[in-house]
């Protein structure tokens, strides 16, 4: 990414509001250095750090201190940063792009701040707990490859199974009164019942909260989608920034979804297998964009497609994909596609027939 827009892109990415194509620009600018990923997570952090764990604090003596360990001019009232006040509150975040595109001197503060922070935390841990955000040395980050599953166990007992291409971040041990995880990606969920630590997904602009239960969270982040199924018990599901008004409950058999800066909608019975199946290496598909599927097929075999120019991913197509080998998949796509497949390596070309 170049200068000039990367801060823009970054800020979006943390919002997760990047276009396929701005997404795939940061997927290739954290892949080329692995400090710019290690950033990235921290910012995310910073970024999802909720109400109860950001302290007030003086914005003038802030930026003393930050100045005096940066080797910065500590005249704060020449800084372009003097007139922003910080935010009541995370969890009351207005739409990102109502309010920081509105704004850009807002927008690009905002994200100038959270990398500034995280920058000084690489040298000062007392900075990130005068801020109240969780150390790095505390946080887990483990990122599946493509064409692998991982399968994790958390502090507390609770087991989570990854699809390929998923991130999770976890504390080392939960403390407090809650268990928060953060996902990118797809999981099945076997939470341990704790009646007195609630258990929290926060993933892209959504949540989902529960005491013990088991589900599975679909979030990718190109999709702006997150669905949430139960396979046993209950759970909460809401957007981030509107749990009281927006939330739904999920029981046993049932699945919701979220789209953007929606509401999750009423829930439906469902086949629950269906919806983790991936988990055997099967995967159901409803009326879905090509592209969506071909993604899919990305991170499970590790390869890549090239759609750039063709006029068939938007093609809607419902299937079963079974446990079979990706000639078979490609082979079955086609037919319902009406394309073809031209490999050369790891990459595939999309071709309408």
């Amino acid at each position: 990414m170049d200068n000039e827009n990367q801060w823009s892109i970054i800020a979006k990415y943390l919002s997760g509001e990047c276009t396929s194509r701005e997404l795939n620009d940061m997927e290739t600018w954290m892949d080329a250095d692995s400090e710019n990923r290690e950033m990235i997570e921290l910012l995310k952090i910073a970024w999802n750090t909720a109400e109860s764990e950001i302290q007030t604090s003086d914005t003038d003596y802030l930026w003393q201190q930050f100045s005096e360990r940066a080797g910065l001019s500590t005249d704060y009232s020449q800084h372009p940063l003097n007139s922003i006040q910080p935010s009541a509150s995370i969890t009351e975040r207005k739409n990102f792009t109502t309010f920081f595109f509105q704004n850009p001197v807002w927008r690009y503060a905002a994200v100038f701040l959270l990398f500034f922070l995280t920058t000084l935390y690489f040298y000062s841990s007392d900075v990130a707990a005068f801020l109240g955000i969780r150390s790095a040395a505390s946080m887990k980050t483990i990122s599946v490859e493509n064409a692998r599953r991982d399968r994790i166990t958390l502090s507390d007992g609770s087991i989570v199974t990854l699809d390929a291409g998923s991130q999770i971040q976890y504390p080392e041990k939960f403390t407090g009164d809650t268990r928060q995880v953060y996902l990118n990606g797809e999981a099945f969920f076997e939470v341990t019942s704790d009646p007195e630590k609630p258990f929290s997904v926060f993933t892209n602009h959504a949540a989902i909260e529960v005491l013990g239960t088991k589900f599975n969270v679909r979030a990718w982040q190109p999709e702006q989608r997150i669905t949430v199924t139960v396979t046993e018990g209950r759970v909460l599901f809401y957007p981030e920034q509107a749990k009281a008004q927006k939330t739904v409950t999920l029981q046993q058999g049932f699945s919701s979804s979220l789209v953007g800066q929606g509401s999750p909608t009423s829930p439906i019975p469902v086949d629950v297998q269906k919806s983790i199946s991936w988990m055997n290496n099967e995967v159901y598909f409803e009326d879905t964009r090509l592209a969506e599927i071909l993604i899919q097929l990305e991170r499970w075999y590790d390869i890549k497609f090239d759609i750039r120019n063709s006029a068939r991913i938007n093609e809607r197509i419902t299937v079963y994909l079974a446990n079979r080998p990706l000639e078979n998949h490609l082979a079955l796509l086609g037919e319902l596609a009406d394309v073809r497949f031209v490999a050369a390596g790891r990459y595939y070309q999309l071709i309408p027939r």
